[in-house]
């Protein structure tokens, strides 16, 4: 009985690791023809989110016998996430195909903020209080960003004097225009940083506790968040 055409893979598993979203990935593995006779190779796309994501140079071609072909894999995702792909590489007059699995995992920008909160401590009602600090991006790619106030907790139960003729206790409301954050939105190169400047305008009197929250475009919202007292 005839032997059909038989290749054989520098690898069949390939874990990448973790790689930044956006970023594009190389890689190679070679095709070894270890038949008797030509073989003709295809190899086969996923169908899947991070499976569209790879793309194999050359995908399909005749590898002669007792030679070899290299085989380019570029990998570029905007989708986070962990993945395990398999793709086939199908072979001409064999039936079965031989599975190339390639898994990791796409992760967001990483990224520091050089103070651990902004306290401004006793400031005066109706003047204007600077602070700043650096927002370090320590990825290998770029950083598309967003800062705004946190206004989940706008609501605060920490009231000092109360400048109504009620005597019930009210609550405090932060406003989020005493707050002016400069730049409020931005793109960090990669393994850079920005200087951010928080200017507060305290239009009550009242103990203030916020959050300075992190978008990344991309990846979500509020992703992190710098305490802010006052």
């Amino acid at each position: 009985e005839g032997e059909g055409a038989k290749l054989e893979a520098s690898f069949q598993t390939l874990d990448i690791g973790c790689v930044y979203v956006g970023s594009t990935h190389l890689y190679e593995v070679v095709l070894a023809n270890k038949g008797f006779i030509e073989a003709r190779y295809q190899i086969l796309n996923g169908n899947s989110i991070f499976g569209s994501c790879f793309q194999f140079d050359p995908s399909s071609g005749t590898i002669s016998i007792e030679n070899y072909q290299a085989i380019q894999i570029t990998f570029h995702s905007e989708q986070l996430g962990q993945f395990n792909e398999i793709f086939n590489v199908e072979i001409e007059g064999n039936p079965r195909a031989l599975p190339i699995t390639i898994s990791g995992q796409v992760i967001g920008p990483t990224f520091y903020f050089d103070q651990a909160q902004l306290k401004f401590g006793l400031v005066s009602y109706g003047f204007q209080t600077t602070l700043g600090c650096h927002l370090y991006n320590t990825s290998l790619v770029p950083m598309p960003f967003k800062l705004h106030i946190d206004q989940e907790r706008n609501k605060k139960h920490n009231h000092l004097v109360s400048f109504d003729d009620d005597e019930d206790e009210e609550e405090d409301t932060i406003n989020s225009n005493e707050f002016q954050i400069r730049p409020s939105r931005g793109i960090i190169p990669p393994q850079s940083d920005t200087k951010i400047y928080v200017d507060f305008i305290p239009k009550s009197i009242q103990k203030y506790d916020t959050f300075l929250q992190v978008d990344v475009d991309g990846v979500g919202k509020n992703i992190f968040s710098l305490p802010i007292t006052a």
